[in-house]
């Protein structure tokens, strides 16, 4: 089963608004760089997301997949470091790999409007929102004389009940839980059943 394609999980996503949308919708300080609308986001590429730093919520780049340290991409083979673009929420607490992350309360905001999950694949919106948020988690990766690379992985719950392509889906936050996210005040045992008070729109892709 491979990184990306594991059952019910999303292969790409979509967020259509410039970032000074988002900095308005987040409350976040934007460093001056615009992006086009209607962009999707795969794994490896690096989509705005909304950060906590010095108290400050700031919007930066960062690379979706959780890279480890110690890897380089190699052009000429065409492969890409070990990275891990998905991280089951129930399980982070204890494990090596992002035990680290969740002590030192590293959460993120991947700002999103639409995903399309499992197989046959679907669009989903959360109804009522036209733009939401996956919860996340981020390392730093070194890079030698390179600035450290900042990257994320989404964190994952159990499916929800209208979604029938797979049992797992992003843990989708909206506004009224954003600070709470960011601050590590969000019980995990609240976020683990987060996504089942939404309604969601599924559409074939």
């Amino acid at each position: 089963m491979g990184l990306f394609k594991g059952p019910g999980m999303i292969a790409k996503f979509k967020q259509r608004f410039l970032l000074d949308r988002l900095s308005s919708e987040f409350k976040a300080y934007l460093p001056g760089y615009i992006i086009g609308p209607h962009t999707e986001f795969t794994p490896h590429s690096s989509p705005p997301a909304v950060f906590l730093t010095d108290g400050q919520r700031a919007i930066h780049f960062a690379r979706w997949g959780y890279f480890t340290k110690g890897y380089e991409f190699d052009l000429h083979a065409k492969m890409l470091r070990p990275s891990y673009p998905f991280a089951r929420i129930e399980e982070i607490q204890n494990s090596r790999l992002y035990a680290k992350a969740f002590q030192r309360r590293r959460y993120c905001l991947v700002p999103a409007t639409a995903f399309t999950h499992g197989k046959p694949p679907v669009t989903v919106m959360l109804s009522g929102h036209d733009i939401f948020a996956f919860a996340g988690l981020w390392t730093e990766t070194e890079r030698g004389s390179q600035p450290d690379e900042i990257s994320f992985t989404m964190l994952t719950t159990a499916a929800h009940a209208q979604l029938k392509t797979g049992p797992r889906m992003p843990l989708c936050l909206t506004k009224e839980a954003y600070l709470d996210w960011l601050l590590g005040k969000f019980p995990l045992s609240k976020a683990i059943k987060f996504n089942q008070g939404h309604s969601l729109s599924v559409q074939p892709e």
